[in-house]
């Protein structure tokens, strides 16, 4: 009779706590905070004198902020690099647009991808180089150990057997993604989601 009311990120912690050898690894981690991530994403960009389109000439870090923000984005949505050069893959074996401004845009589209792929490797190296991790590590985490380790899956899968999920609307693809493994034992899950 009890149930256990969570945010996905408390689930994270729940599966983190329980099972601490699988995450060894990572509770050697301190989680970076805002301006951390600001920061590391900074100095990233300016060392980084290849960059044409994310590193203007008279303002280096204009696009900082957009960067750190893609690559949270791009976490939530479980999104990795290699995906986004795989999408450039398919936006460079388009036709050409027929104007030359669909042409430019369609250039500077893949040269932004491209370095912004670059970049969010890089991040994801320097994050293991520091010992640290982001928030939205912690869901990609879990994801990781549910897919690696059979154990931890029906573990969880054996005490979660009825999932309801609230504000369904706000849930992003990796939390999404969390609650499709959790539920993948069955058939037909008891899930039940609600949305506004």
């Amino acid at each position: 009779y009890r149930v256990t009311i969570n945010t996905f990120h408390g689930f994270a912690n729940e599966v983190i706590g329980t099972f601490p050898h699988i995450f060894a690894v990572t509770r050697n981690l301190t989680q970076l905070d805002d301006l951390e991530r600001l920061l590391l994403v900074e100095g990233l960009v300016t060392k980084n004198s290849q960059l044409k389109f994310l590193r203007p000439l008279r303002q280096e870090t204009s696009h900082v902020r957009d960067i750190a923000s893609a690559t949270r984005t791009s976490k939530q949505e479980a999104v990795t690099a290699d995906q986004i050069r795989d999408h450039v893959l398919k936006l460079n074996n388009e036709p050409p647009k027929k104007t030359k401004a669909g042409q430019e845009i369609q250039l500077r589209q893949i040269g932004i991808l491209t370095e912004f792929a670059d970049l969010y490797e890089a991040y994801q190296a320097a994050l293991t180089n520091n010992a640290v991790y982001d928030y939205e590590d912690m869901i990609l985490f879990v994801l990781a150990a549910l897919a690696d380790n059979a154990e931890v899956k029906a573990y969880f899968q054996e005490r979660y057997q009825y999932i309801l999920v609230d504000e369904y609307q706000d849930t992003n693809n990796a939390q999404n993604k969390l609650v499709e493994v959790l539920a993948d034992f069955f058939e037909t899950p008891n899930l039940f989601v609600v949305g506004d």
